[in-house]
């Protein structure tokens, strides 16, 4: 019998927006096909705890590195660690304006030395053959780095070179002029073997440019869990809202969710229809002038019709549990052109979404009917798309066929066929 092929899957994020549950799902879909699984996480005892709760913590096709110690909160230690780093070089007067803005660029991305390093101590401390590095935000990183040349991830015997991939979660729109300066470092490297996306619109487009490669499309799924029983914040959203109708906007709240018009839709909206629940820690230093003004204008007027839980929840369940407490998603999104797991939520819940039209989000719902598409800063019509988004006909039928095009089932066949292609280098080489 052929040994199973190990993967050794990497986070680079965690308590910040939904790596964290993806790091679950995609362990679940590796072993679900065949695979073991070393997983690595910047919250190790948050993973594990969410392991856990699934009955899958002790699974024997995972294996844990040894003597591995990670801050909890790192990845959000991480993110204030990048705000301290812009703010102190930007304060460096004898810098040149030019290397002041690199500088800054530069602090916005995850550094490739970080990720080198982490993977290099796993191997070494790990006591299974690895034969495939997964990383699963590949975009997070500063992209052009004389160290992706330097990766050569090896396992602790020292013999022959590990491939690693990459889950690319917002991809770089490729054209024949942008090739030269919008090309990751890593896509020269041969040991890097391909990228899964969440659009598939940009297969082709990849595929063309490196023929030696692998890619797939991954249907953005979400985690659905509930909890067993009915939590305190959800039975306070519900004696609040009374008889209204709840409008749930959440995540990692930063200039994308569109807060100007948010605020908006809560001051002018029939506070005697409407109550409207925000989850999410706020990112002030991603917000624009307008969103930061219109959360003041809505400290000053202290609306009774808004639940605030400002911070980050760690529970997904919980996260879930509001959601299937309300009967529509705000998720008019600013500047938001990527994909969302927040479809892959209405749809298994059931919510109708309003969201930005002229992007991925707007494309999907549009097709499958499961919400509105509206333009992002038209106040009026965001506002009475929460009626019109009440009373869409067929919802049930329409979500079952979201559903059914973004099921867990589709996900695992396809992450499984481009990591045992991405195993060999004389694979067909083509999207999977």
């Amino acid at each position: 019998m052929q040994p199973r092929p190990c993967v050794l899957l990497y986070n680079p994020i965690s308590n910040e927006g939904h790596l964290d549950s993806w790091h679950v799902l995609v362990t679940e879909a590796f072993v679900s096909t065949g695979w073991d699984v070393v997983p690595v996480s910047q919250d190790p005892v948050g993973l594990q705890k969410k392991l856990e709760q699934k009955g899958f913590l002790h699974h024997p096709q995972l294996s844990w590195p040894k003597g591995i110690q990670s801050d909890q909160n790192v990845g959000w230690g991480r993110a204030k660690q990048i705000t301290r780093k812009v703010i102190k070089r930007l304060k460096q007067p004898f810098q040149s304006q030019a290397v002041r803005e690199q500088q800054a660029f530069a602090a916005k991305f995850l550094d490739p030395q970080t990720f080198k390093q982490e993977i290099e101590t796993t191997l070494h401390a790990s006591a299974k053959k690895v034969d495939l590095v997964f990383n699963l935000f590949v975009d997070g990183y500063l992209q052009r780095s004389a160290v992706w040349k330097e990766i050569q991830f090896r396992n602790r015997d020292g013999t022959a070179l590990i491939p690693w991939v990459g889950l690319c979660i917002t991809p770089e729109a490729l054209s024949q002029a942008n090739r030269d300066t919008h090309i990751p470092d890593y896509y020269s490297l041969e040991q890097y073997r391909g990228t899964c996306f969440l659009d598939e619109s940009v297969l082709q487009t990849y595929q063309h440019h490196f023929p030696a490669k692998t890619f797939t499309f991954l249907p953005d799924i979400t985690e659905t869990a509930l909890p067993n029983t009915q939590e305190a914040i959800v039975t306070e959203i519900l004696r609040n809202a009374a008889d209204r109708k709840i409008v749930f906007m959440g995540g990692s709240i930063g200039k994308q969710k569109n807060l100007v018009q948010w605020v908006d839709l809560i001051l002018n909206a029939d506070p005697t229809q409407w109550y409207f629940v925000q989850v999410g820690r706020i990112n002030h230093n991603n917000l624009l002038p307008d969103d930061q003004r219109a959360l003041a204008k809505l400290e000053t007027h202290s609306p009774e019709n808004l639940y605030v839980h400002a911070d980050y929840l760690t529970d997904e369940a919980l996260f879930n549990a509001v959601i299937a407490a309300s009967d529509v998603i705000f998720a008019v999104y600013r500047d938001f052109y990527r994909s969302s797991n927040m479809l892959s939520k209405a749809a298994y819940f059931e919510k109708p979404l309003l969201v930005s039209d002229n992007c991925l989000m707007g494309d999907r719902v549009s097709k499958y009917g499961i919400g509105l598409a509206l333009p992002f800063d038209q106040s009026e019509r965001i506002r009475a798309g929460l009626t019109a988004a009440l009373g869409i006909e067929n919802l049930a039928s329409k979500f079952a066929a979201y559903r059914e095009d973004f099921s867990a089932n589709i996900f695992c066949k396809r992450l499984n066929e481009f990591a045992r292609a991405c195993l060999d280098d004389k694979s067909s080489l083509k999207h999977v």
